[in-house]
């Protein structure tokens, strides 16, 4: 899903849903600049931390206060939200065709704004280009009939390449190459081909960046359940196996709140040696899933707990999505998007993911999420 400044960033809304494994929402919402996903400006490290903890990073996908219409204060008010919470990675998200709107014309500048006004506070940036985003391939235009593997596309992507890194020297930790690819690629039966693309480009990576972490994303059902031994392949050379976890099956019906401590197993095991980089993680509380606000904030406080056991080396970095909800018209749009629309389970699926309400009041689950990062030794402060 798109980020807020320059575009929202994912949602995985289903995990047996239409599109095969954890769907992710392109959230359609308007440039806000780059006051968005401050969700962690600044290095880990603070007093009292225990080493296991300084080793571990937490972001927040920050989206303000969304009613009434957000000001700028909004903005810098759930960066503060996020910051004091614990929060110190920053994710930031683009299709490659929002990069490079026309042939040859990248446009990379966006990204940088996001980051510009976190001060001195740099934090820890995980950056997703979306050359898939789930249900949909979103290369630059001229580009939508050519093969991922042609030699065109991916001489274009090291331009790219080449564009970001020139704009962000030395500042990004990971790179994903791909959002929740697992749903697009089994339906389109291009496996091989974006194999090629994704190591040809995960190669330039490495050369013009080096030190970054590079990955391709995956939804929890692709990664550890019906589709592994393809992206198991696909993840031959990553770095890091990236993923994103929202714990809902049919008609998009929650999980039980504990499910942190089977799934997190489930992922390292199905990771092998490489550290899992949850890219978003998420539990609506939307009482026709059969959740609450209550199972909410029980899914957070478990899932940070059980996180906090685990070796940083093995789950170094993990996104909380959302702060504050999205609105009603954000999640009509994200439904026609993904081809489901007036779905009364979906709309309820994403319009209480958030924290936070649309009009900031908080519900149980950010305070709790307060409460367990500082329990876990994250930096509160």
């Amino acid at each position: 899903m798109y980020t807020f400044g320059y575009r929202w960033k994912c949602i995985n809304p289903c995990l047996n849903a239409p599109y095969g494994g954890g769907t992710h929402l392109t959230v359609f919402a308007a440039r806000l600049a780059g006051f968005l996903l401050l969700a962690a400006a600044a290095a880990c490290g603070s007093d009292g931390v225990t080493p296991i903890a300084r080793s571990k990073v937490l972001s927040i996908s920050t989206s303000p206060r969304q009613i009434p219409p957000p000001t700028q204060n909004d903005f810098v008010a759930a960066f503060d939200l996020v910051y004091n919470a614990g929060a110190r990675g920053q994710l930031i998200a683009a299709t490659w065709k929002e990069l490079e709107p026309t042939a040859g014309a990248l446009d990379v500048s966006p990204l940088v704004g996001e980051l510009d006004y976190g001060g001195d506070r740099e934090p820890t940036i995980y950056l997703g280009i979306q050359v898939i985003n789930t249900v949909a391939k979103e290369v630059p235009a001229d580009l939508a009939d050519s093969a991922f593997d042609a030699a065109a596309t991916r001489q274009r992507f090291h331009a790219l390449i080449d564009a970001v890194a020139a704009a962000l020297p030395g500042r990004i930790t990971y790179l994903s190459i791909g959002n929740e690819v697992d749903g697009y690629l089994q339906s389109t039966h291009q496996w091989s081909q974006y194999r090629t693309f994704y190591e040809d480009a995960l190669d330039y990576a490495h050369a013009k960046m080096p030190g970054v972490t590079v990955g391709v994303t995956g939804g929890y059902d692709g990664v550890v359940g019906s589709l592994h031994a393809q992206m198991a392949a696909l993840n031959t050379r990553s770095d890091a196996v990236m993923i994103t976890y929202y714990p809902i099956g049919t008609d998009f019906q929650v999980d039980a709140p504990t499910i942190a401590r089977t799934a997190f197993p489930a992922m390292l095991a199905a990771a092998g040696s490489k550290p899992v980089v949850i890219q978003e993680l998420g539990y609506p509380a939307a009482p026709l899933l059969g959740s609450s606000d209550a199972q909410q904030a029980a899914f957070f406080t478990d899932a940070i707990d059980q996180w906090s056991m685990i070796d940083g080396s093995r789950m170094p970095y993990i996104n909380l999505f959302l702060l504050h909800d999205f609105t009603q018209d954000e999640c009509d749009a994200f439904g026609d998007y993904y081809g489901i629309p007036n779905n009364a389970q979906f709309e309820a699926y994403l319009c209480t993911l958030g924290l936070r309400l649309a009009n900031g009041t908080p519900r149980p689950a950010w305070d709790a999420v307060v409460t367990a990062t500082r329990e876990a030794g994250l930096p509160a402060h």
